[in-house]
């Protein structure tokens, strides 16, 4: 599976396909996020859902996690893959 912006996603018809913003509510304050665009619908997002505008708690799953054992690399890596 190639990644949208990929030249591996070359005449797959969901390569370059770009991105569209998302603007999420959170505990705190509002974010911006650039979402990419996909044709195949290969993605699904895991922080925040699709379609869902509001997110919470995720100061309390960070502080969950580091107060687990998990090193600030480790919960970096689980946020990114």
């Amino acid at each position: 599976m190639a990644i949208s912006n990929d030249i591996k996603g070359n005449d797959t018809g969901n390569s370059r396909n770009g991105k569209s913003n998302k603007n999420v509510r959170g505990d705190f304050s509002e974010l911006v996020l650039d979402i990419p665009r996909n044709r195949k619908d290969y993605f699904e997002p895991k922080i925040i859902p699709k379609h869902k505008r509001t997110f919470s708690g995720f100061d309390d799953k960070i502080i969950s996690m580091y107060t687990s054992g998990m090193t600030t690399r480790q919960i970096q890596n689980q946020l990114i893959y």
